[in-house]
């Protein structure tokens, strides 16, 4: 019979004093204890790369090498990458770090967890915190764009995200500068996470397993809480004290340019935005008393309702709908572009249509317009005059001179918004006048 036990620092005073009574002599465990610590023990996918610190309980004045672990759902080489197998720590050295590397491949999967642990060597030996799991929110398998928008809730302290294996999402601007935490009730580890995007859709904020434990907001500033699809209704416990309502959104974070929330964009989006302008007297802000209704008019996200916001738009809408290509959400075919006709001889070549790159004729503030017949209605056309309103929207009175707003990027605006009127005239005219 062995008289002889080692101690790993689980024995108290009067343990070791009832051994030595019995004739037990207890070596303690001189190795050193090895524990280990990260910033974050979830992240989304596209963090990249972080590090993984082990710490000794006390310096060696040998160099130790520690071996790992790993398992978890998320493979190495394929999810994750690791700079190396050990720690390495250099004699005197109390620290050494791992550096893991999160692959974001693009590919819809549920949550992944990976766990890292030192293994008990010659020289060292757990310690208190001996292993770190790791959980990876996926970030791919939909479009933000197509994100379906839920209405913020109006009680705080909970939420119920369904099961129907769809994304969720609720925008928001913050009412006041606050810490906002949102985490799953009644489980460990979340098969599908939930992020928080900012104006720039960038994720923000730090997690943990059940959700997002905490993200600084600013006030003002717009937001989107996105949750990922998942099989089974979760119920979230939710930390805001300002509440999601406590500011009207007007920065669609998820699709900027879909300014009326229909889950598209056509010229309707901007002439809205131009629309708010019209009303605007000489406050352009997004909280400004003459702002109505609910569309998101802050399409750059800057706080402010400019033409900026409606050249996006028409920006967005030359480089995403080709030619006869249906109008998102509608059945709708736009117009061919305007094109161009020649005949062989240098004499007779001409164009039909003015030139789309060619800059917008000079226009008299006081002509009278001519509106086109609706399809369908009276055969007689109306007159219409050209507002001061307009002139101030598209900087074409000298008599107003907009503050931060670039003029010729306005008379861009006021030029391609001309040619989407003529090819989409069905759905423009009557609604502006240039």
């Amino acid at each position: 019979m062995t008289s002889n036990i080692q101690s790993t620092g689980l024995l108290g005073p009067v343990d070791f004093a009832i051994l030595d009574d019995i004739g037990w002599q207890v070596a303690v465990d001189s190795r050193r204890a090895v524990t280990v610590t990260t910033s974050a023990n979830a992240l989304p996918e596209n963090a990249g790369a972080f590090e993984i610190t082990a710490t000794l309980s006390s310096t060696s004045s040998v160099p130790i090498d520690v071996p790992i672990s790993i398992h978890g759902t998320a493979k190495l080489g394929t999810d994750v990458t690791l700079s190396t197998n050990q720690f390495v720590f250099a004699a005197n050295q109390k620290t050494a770090t791992i550096s893991v590397n999160i692959i974001d491949d693009r590919v819809y999967e549920a949550a992944e967890s990976l766990t890292i642990a030192p293994l008990d060597g010659t020289h060292t030996r757990l310690g208190s915190k001996s292993d770190l799991r790791l959980t990876i929110f996926d970030d791919d398998g939909f479009d933000l764009a197509k994100v379906r928008r839920d209405a913020p809730p109006t009680v705080a302290g909970s939420l119920t995200i369904p099961g129907d294996s769809q994304p969720h999402g609720i925008v928001f601007r913050a009412g006041k500068s606050q810490t906002l935490s949102v985490t799953a009730v009644g489980v460990d580890q979340l098969d599908a996470g939930v992020l928080l995007y900012d104006h720039n859709q960038d994720i923000i904020g730090t997690y943990e397993a059940t959700g997002l434990s905490a993200a600084e907001l600013t006030k003002g500033d717009s937001y989107a809480l996105v949750f990922y699809p998942r099989a089974t209704t979760q119920t979230f416990a939710v930390s805001l004290p300002g509440g999601f309502n406590a500011m009207p959104p007007r920065h669609n974070v998820l699709f900027p340019e879909d300014v009326n929330g229909n889950y598209g964009v056509t010229e309707l989006d901007a002439l809205q935005i131009i629309d708010q302008l019209n009303q605007a007297e000489s406050d352009f802000s997004v909280d400004a008393a003459t702002v109505s209704g609910d569309g998101f008019y802050d399409v750059n996200g800057d706080g402010l309702i400019t033409a900026f916001d409606a050249l996006q738009v028409i920006n967005y809408l030359n480089a995403n709908r080709p030619s006869g290509e249906a109008i998102a959400g509608s059945d709708i075919v736009p117009a061919s572009p305007l094109a161009t006709f020649a005949t062989d001889t240098e004499e007779s070549k001409r164009t039909d249509m003015q030139d789309a790159d060619a800059p917008a004729p000079a226009m008299d503030p006081n002509t009278k317009m001519t509106e086109f017949p609706q399809p369908g209605g009276a055969n007689e056309s109306a007159t219409v005059t050209r507002t001061a309103t307009i002139d101030r929207v598209f900087a074409t009175n000298d008599d107003f001179k907009p503050t931060a707003i670039d003029q010729d990027s306005l008379q861009q605006l006021s030029s391609t918004f001309a040619l989407y009127a003529a090819r989409s005239s069905s759905r423009c005219i009557g609604l502006i006048i240039f």
